[in-house]
């Protein structure tokens, strides 16, 4: 499985994260979870150019990445999640891109 960090989320976020959590019986890490596979369930699927059909397969050894997601979108649909539980909306700050 995955793992992905956090950083620069702010302590009232943090806080209601972990009331959702509690409210739920589960810990932060499985309420997260949760709330970010909830909030990309309807996204579509993207499909490498060669899984296309009419398209050449590339050859067995190379490796296939799939795009990112869009960052946006997925911020959206977790405010969506967070609105429906009854809290407001989720600030993620911007954070300068990784060297």
């Amino acid at each position: 499985m995955a793992s992905i960090l956090i950083r620069n989320l702010d302590e009232e976020t943090k806080g209601r994260l972990r009331m959702l959590a509690a409210m739920h019986r589960r810990s932060l890490e499985a309420e997260v979870r949760e709330i970010l596979r909830d909030s990309v369930k309807d996204a579509p699927r993207l499909m490498p150019e060669w899984a296309v059909p009419d398209r050449e397969a590339p050859p067995a050894t190379s490796q296939v990445v799939p795009p990112a997601m869009d960052e946006k979108e997925t911020i959206a649909g977790i405010n969506r999640q967070m609105e429906k539980m009854g809290f407001g909306y989720l600030a993620i700050p911007e954070n300068p891109p990784l060297e």
